[in-house]
């Protein structure tokens, strides 16, 4: 998968956004993402619940708790210094408000919430935490995406134009900042398939997983994938299913400027239907 963050500038969209003056989308696709945040946060999901309370805060701009929400997952990742942050934008945005100076209090910080860019004499090297943007698609679509404090990518979530998700990326890096692992889950009217890609340690057999919903009828197919090279990645080529379940699907290896390296077909069992081309 192509390095969204090394392609799009981090969060312009989403300073954009926060610089509006009015909200203007409907209330209960802003709820939805809010209620998602409150929920990954009281999981301790604080990576998820960051882009959730990011995505409400990009529907609409003019609600205090989304940022509040937002200042509390990164207080959890132990970035006090971007939730500081985050509560001057609140304040920029919505005005002073009673809720964003307990927060800031809350936050060891003084009742005056500092500007933007940080408190006075701190480092660069403090603020280091995940970063999210927001991507514009065609038709209205959109997809939130996350990097690690390397600028690498670890997550996606693709909604449709009537703010529904349609698609989700994980990946799992070492401490090198190698892709381990990669996990993909596509939703497709009542069908859903989730890709994960586990890469060869040594070697270049990589363990591949499809787990795939479709009505009723569900089930999980691993299989194998002999790599031409490990630094390569994979990804999903076409899926063919029918209402009983997985027929065929397509693996294809890629480089990581994105070029077709070779691919591979397997029936709804994990054989391989031909040879790599």
């Amino acid at each position: 998968m192509k390095n969204i963050c090394c392609r799009w500038a981090l969060v312009l969209l989403l300073t954009l956004s926060l610089c509006a003056c009015g909200g203007g989308t409907e209330q209960s696709i802003w709820q939805e993402q809010y209620d998602l945040g409150v929920r990954y946060l009281s999981q301790g999901n604080y990576e998820e619940a960051v882009i959730a309370f990011t995505a409400a805060i990009e529907i609409d701009p003019k609600q205090v708790d989304a940022y509040i929400g937002l200042a509390q997952a990164y207080t959890a990742q132990g970035d006090a210094q971007r939730a500081l942050e985050i509560l001057a934008q609140a304040e920029e945005a919505c005005g002073p408000s009673e809720a964003l100076t307990q927060a800031v209090q809350e936050l060891g910080g003084s009742e005056e919430i500092p500007p933007e860019g940080g408190v006075e004499n701190a480092s660069q090297e403090t603020s280091t935490a995940a970063r999210t943007e927001r991507i514009e698609l065609e038709d209205g679509r959109y997809i939130i995406a996350e990097c690690d404090d390397k600028g690498q990518w670890i997550h996606e979530t693709e909604y449709n134009a009537d703010g529904d998700v349609t698609a989700e990326h994980w990946a799992t890096r070492d401490d090198q900042g190698r892709m381990i692992q990669l996990q993909q889950t596509f939703l497709v009217s009542e069908k859903s398939f989730t890709f994960r890609f586990s890469y060869p340690q040594s070697g270049t057999i990589a363990a591949v997983s499809v787990a795939w919903q479709i009505g009723s009828n569900s089930d999980t197919v691993d299989l194998e994938y002999a790599m031409t090279d490990s630094a390569n990645q994979l990804d999903r080529g076409a899926t063919g299913s029918g209402e009983s379940g997985l027929i065929e699907v397509e693996i294809r290896e890629l480089t990581i400027q994105g070029g077709v390296v070779s691919r591979m077909k397997y029936d709804g069992q994990g054989n391989p239907l031909q040879p790599e081309s």
